[in-house]
């Protein structure tokens, strides 16, 4: 069995650096880029203005902006006139429009300035992401889709943005020059008026980023709530030692079940409850409907054995409220002479109902699906943490999150048990018994 099966990489919370790094790396790139583009176009205006070589090359910096406006002059005399009328056509142009259209396109172009910001982060989160394959995401595709998804406003806004700044271009020329030419005020509020537009519409809203937020929450998030109501509601009933006749712990009762039915110990290998966790939410009834190598139907490696001694509580106004453990008996089938092993295993109860909330179809139905893996992996890091810290149950207790389908065939969970056995053991538990 692949290890990736048991323990997947790519989990929501072991992100890593990557996406920071890309976010410094654009900024360094945009400032170096905008410093050259400060110096390079005073430099121009300066020689174009002035004309004046002995002012000019006063400071080294007026120097090199005048040599390369006179290379750019001198070299083709044919291509400055060119330009020359071009920019005066751009300013009959510009200076003809209303107020109200220079207003339109500079907002355009700060919201379409924006929105290829928001790209490049986007971008940058996906070199990260692309790295929680299938943890997170089956395959590359389902990442970048959940990266560069967007709201309907947003995507409208930006082609808007883009469509206008691009006809601002074909016609007037450069927007960013012609803004630049009316000074700093000018141009920067097309830019703040981007951003202030883009956080108005939710523009960084996506798969991705809820996905994000819900790892910044600090388990306040759904599945780390599940975790906590699951540990204290049931496992720190049912797992700990509490000294009364009426208060077993699950070693106990394992004890009591392997005298009780004349049992081998080695046919019992690890006396733990395996908490099944699998990453696709479903677990059936019976574990044996889930132990067959498909499309080996018929061909079961578990079957359920009786229960454990059931435990009684009173809780929450409920009198004598009753847990039950069950022991599965699992072969394997692919060794002839392999005998059963036994363990006590069950799916995640949390879990089960966050399967049937999805397939209700209720009003909160499409979210939960979208963000499944995440909640799913939250839960069983949450639950794997407070059971680590648990001085009464981290030796009586094992989560096995698992990747429970392959394509289109459900993974025989009972392999996947087996080898866990295996790993605990240091020795397949399946082979004859002693006494």
């Amino acid at each position: 069995m692949d290890r990736e099966l048991i323990i997947p990489p790519g989990l929501p919370s072991d992100r890593g650096n990557r996406a920071h790094i890309g976010m410094l790396c654009l900024s360094v790139i945009l400032l170096m880029v905008g410093g050259v583009m400060l110096w390079y176009y005073e430099g121009i205006e300066e020689a174009i203005r002035y004309g004046d070589k002995q002012e000019i090359l006063a400071t080294p910096m007026k120097q090199v902006a005048y040599h390369t406006a006179s290379h750019v002059h001198s070299a083709t005399m044919e291509n400055s006139i060119l330009a020359a009328t071009t920019t005066c056509k751009m300013n009959k142009i510009l200076k003809s429009t209303t107020p109200v259209i220079e207003g339109v396109t500079g907002a355009a172009v700060g919201i379409f300035t924006a929105v290829l910001l928001h790209v490049a982060w986007r971008t940058c989160w996906l070199i990260e992401e692309l790295h929680h394959i299938p943890g997170r995401y089956p395959d590359k595709i389902s990442a970048v889709g959940k990266a560069y998804t967007c709201n309907k406003i947003a995507s409208g806004a930006g082609i808007i943005s883009l469509i206008i700044s691009l006809l601002t271009w074909v016609v007037c020329g450069n927007p960013y020059v012609s803004l630049w030419t009316k000074g700093p005020v000018a141009y920067m509020m097309p830019f703040l008026t981007g951003f202030s537009f883009c956080k108005l519409i939710d523009m960084e809203e996506s798969t991705l980023h809820t996905s994000l937020q819900i790892e910044k929450m600090k388990g306040l998030d759904y599945g780390s709530g599940m975790a906590y109501n699951f540990f204290y509601g049931y496992l720190r009933l049912v797992l700990p030692e509490s000294g009364a006749v009426a208060a077993k712990g699950i070693k106990t009762r394992i004890e009591t079940f392997i005298n009780h039915h004349h049992i081998v110990h080695s046919a019992f290998p690890v006396k733990k409850l395996f908490i099944l966790i699998p990453q696709n939410l479903y677990t059936p009834t019976d574990l044996r409907e889930v132990s067959t190598d498909w499309p080996h139907h018929s061909e079961y490696w578990m079957e359920a054995a009786v229960s454990l001694e059931p435990q009684e509580f009173d809780r929450a106004g409920v009198k004598q409220r009753t847990y039950k453990n069950s022991v599965y008996k699992i072969w394997n089938r692919d060794s002839k002479d392999a005998r059963p092993v036994y363990v006590v295993a069950e799916g995640a109860t949390p879990l089960k109902t966050f399967y049937e909330v999805i397939k209700m179809n209720g009003q909160m139905s499409r979210v939960f699906k979208e963000h499944q893996h995440d909640i799913v992996s939250a839960f069983y890091e949450t639950l794997r943490d407070i059971i680590r810290d648990s001085d009464d149950c981290r030796d009586v207790c094992e989560l096995v999150y698992y990747i429970d389908t392959e394509g289109d065939k459900k993974v025989n969970v009972a392999r996947i048990i087996l080898e866990r056995l295996q790993q605990l053991t240091g020795r397949d538990s399946t082979q004859r018994h002693g006494h």
